[in-house]
């Protein structure tokens, strides 16, 4: 049941920490993960805040956002309310992605991992802190990096309201593909396979909005990809089907094939599994949006879980020490980037404002 509990305050507070956003961007469907767990907790009636790296304030965060933050309940952790939970004996749960490895935050009394995807597609391999509980965004990564099955949470990426079917039923036309970061790990698109395809780009100049996006998916035959990613849900939302590219970096099924099946999607370029694909992308659609449902039940499991967590430590009032310091030199790096932002922003040319923002990021690095 949605709504605000007052029970719900007797609770221990969530934080959602979110890494510097040289390596973690809005953009991001991790990024966008975290930010929407904020807010459902809050919608749930319990105090959930989102806890930014030391190197990153929330004007700098801004700068790239394809959120409005305005919409959705996602305050920012500030020292004072965290003494304040401290002192009243609660026991603040910090949640963190795990393919962070640049993250500079500490060792915490409460922790939990929330792996979006499994650790070898990052590039590394970090071992299990036996101190923190760990859960899966879908069961195939549950099942690769041995974790319980049943801390499984499927929680929404993609925004149902805005990716939606288009109003008007004219013929599709044209292919889009994706694949960032296999271009990033040293991948190449296949010759010949989607020519005059128009590619969706992240983290060049040439990136689309959210609104063009939304207009390739609506209108092009198929989105072609050379790995998961969040735009196969957008896509199915807007009646596009899929067509996945096996390569050296993804040769398998979809992370989400235990939660969505595979309709709406082709594993090869035979043209039987594409007209499959096009043909079964409403039932997808469908899937998708009563995993959406689904979710609430999902959050309530986690909730209960992670609060046992925190419950069943012996903590003591000093070992949260090293989350105050750290919460104290974000507030110092928040107030020196915030005025330096707020100043160039809506003055300077995009250049300047890149070129500060690195600036920025070396000054207030972890020495």
């Amino acid at each position: 049941m949605l709504g605000f509990d007052l029970q719900k305050n007797k609770f221990n507070p969530y934080y959602i920490y979110i890494p510097d956003n040289s390596v973690y961007t809005i953009k991001s469907a991790g990024a966008r993960l975290m930010y929407n767990l904020c807010h459902m907790l809050n919608i749930k009636g319990y105090k959930a805040y989102i806890l930014y790296d030391h190197r990153t304030s929330s004007e700098y965060i801004e700068i790239d956002s394809q959120i409005n933050l305005n919409n959705i309940q996602v305050p920012v952790a500030d020292l004072n309310s965290l003494k304040a939970y401290i002192k009243d004996n609660k026991k603040p749960i910090v949640i963190r992605p795990i393919w962070a490895p640049m993250q500079t935050l500490p060792q915490i009394p409460v922790g939990v991992y929330y792996m979006a995807h499994y650790q070898n597609a990052f590039g590394y391999n970090k071992e299990k802190d036996p101190n923190y509980l760990y859960y899966a965004y879908t069961k195939k990564i549950a099942e690769i990096e041995n974790i319980n099955t049943e801390n499984v949470m499927f929680a929404p990426m993609a925004d149902t309201n805005f990716f939606t079917l288009p109003q008007n039923n004219q013929k599709r036309n044209g292919k889009v593909v994706y694949g960032a970061k296999y271009k990033t790990l040293g991948g190449k698109f296949l010759v010949g396979v989607h020519d005059g395809a128009i590619e969706i780009t992240r983290g060049s100049k040439f990136d689309q909005t959210k609104e063009e996006i939304k207009a390739l998916l609506q209108q092009s035959e198929a989105l072609y990809v050379y790995e998961d990613t969040a735009l196969i849900n957008e896509a199915h939302l807007c009646g596009c089907p899929v067509i996945f590219i096996k390569n050296e970096i993804f040769s398998d099924y979809s992370l989400a094939y235990h939660e969505m099946g595979d309709y709406g999607i082709s594993y090869d370029l035979a043209p039987e599994s594409i007209e499959k694909a096009k043909n079964s992308v409403g039932k997808a659609r469908e899937i998708y949006l009563e995993t959406c449902n689904n979710f609430w039940n999902q959050l309530d499991v986690f909730i209960d879980k992670t609060q046992d967590f925190a419950n069943n430590k012996n903590i003591l009032p000093n070992d949260y020490d090293q989350l105050l310091s750290y919460l104290q030199k974000t507030k110092i790096a928040d107030k020196l980037l915030g005025k330096v932002i707020r100043l160039v922003k809506n003055y300077a040319p995009q250049w300047f404002i890149i070129f500060a923002k690195k600036i920025l990021r070396f000054c207030t690095k972890k020495p």
